[in-house]
């Protein structure tokens, strides 16, 4: 119902402009809104103390202002009125005064922050049947406008890189002198140098470098990751296994725990069931050790296929049976010497 020029209250359902309906909400929120500089604690401090957060500022001026931002458009949100109606200018920006009894919300001056218009079109059977309607938010008048920021989205912590080698080799690892690599993220075009690698073990504090390093040949695949979020503290998480650098473990041996270098110096732990074993080899096999832990027969192979084989003691060397023989075979000549006693 609206008063008409006469001053009477009339019942108009075609010609009335206004709001029919009326929702108030009320926010309370405990705490406050929190903008971290990307260099906080100061610079002055080792960047590996640096935290990277969202969202994030340059300076104490910048941190401040995003906050102040923050809060007033989280303040905002306190006392909001949503208002539905067929008032086609109240959108977002648009000012007017409140009047009437609407139960939840108090009359006054508002401001609408958005709002939606809804149409429904007519059929072809009754091309009457056309509505429309328009909700609005608003907040009272008074209270600044700050539209909050969106939300962050998740972003990756691991990205994928390629080892290159700033001196073109292709068979030969780049390590600079800290034993860090240079790599190339798959969306940049440029080399980024001195990016370290973590390890399985490295222990600080000794005469000589103490750890476990296997150095990346170039145009390795590998991941990147960033400490706390710095882009500035990256390093060479794993390694993205495919056709070019296949597993050493595979469906095919996996009772096999492999240790194998790119010389093919190779130290293997076998777990098969009955058979255990270990072997230490090179040269592809034509030199190894193997200790055999077969249930029935276990033995240790000692092979040498290439060149010599010598065994030097600065004491005494014994070779002793329990059970059976010691046999020595050549196939020419055998000489045993001695400067004492034979």
């Amino acid at each position: 119902s609206v008063t008409d020029k006469d001053g009477m209250v009339h019942e108009h359902e075609t010609g009335f402009v206004g709001f029919t309906q009326c929702q108030s909400r009320h926010r309370f929120r405990m705490g406050g809104s929190q903008v971290h500089m990307n260099a906080h604690p100061p610079t002055s401090v080792s960047s590996a103390q640096r935290s990277y957060f969202e969202p994030a500022a340059h300076n104490p001026a910048e941190q401040f202002e995003r906050t102040g931002n923050l809060e007033l458009a989280y303040q905002q949100g306190k006392n909001e009125v949503t208002l539905v109606g067929n008032v086609a200018e109240a959108n977002a920006g648009y000012s007017f005064s409140l009047n009437g009894k609407l139960g939840t919300a108090k009359g006054g001056d508002y401001t609408c922050i958005r709002s939606k218009q809804v149409y429904k079109q007519g059929s072809a059977n009754d091309p009457k049947q056309v509505a429309y309607h328009s909700e609005s938010v608003c907040v009272p008048r008074g209270e600044p406008i700050r539209i909050a920021p969106p939300e962050h989205s998740p972003k990756p912590m691991v990205f994928t890189a390629t080892v290159r080698s700033l001196s073109g080799s292709k068979t030969n690892p780049h390590l600079d002198t800290q034993g860090q690599y240079a790599t190339q993220v798959h969306f940049d075009s440029q080399v980024a140098e001195s990016v370290k690698r973590l390890t399985q073990y490295a222990c600080r504090g000794q005469k000589q470098p103490t750890g476990l390093h296997f150095p990346l040949l170039p145009d390795s695949n590998v991941l990147i990751g960033c400490m706390n979020n710095d882009p500035d503290q990256s390093y060479i998480l794993g390694f993205a296994l495919n056709d070019t650098q296949p597993s050493v473990v595979t469906s095919a041996n996996n009772a096999q725990n492999v240790l194998c270098s790119r010389g093919q110096n190779l130290l293997m732990f076998d777990d098969t069931l009955n058979t255990p074993h270990i072997v230490l080899q090179t040269l592809a096999g034509n030199q190894h050790l193997v200790l055999h832990g077969d249930k029935k027969q276990p033995y240790i192979h000692w092979l040498a296929q290439l060149g010599a084989m010598n065994i030097f003691a600065a004491k005494d060397i014994q070779l002793g049976s329990v059970k059976s023989a010691i046999r020595l075979l050549t196939n020419k000549t055998f000489i045993a010497s001695a400067k004492q006693q034979l």
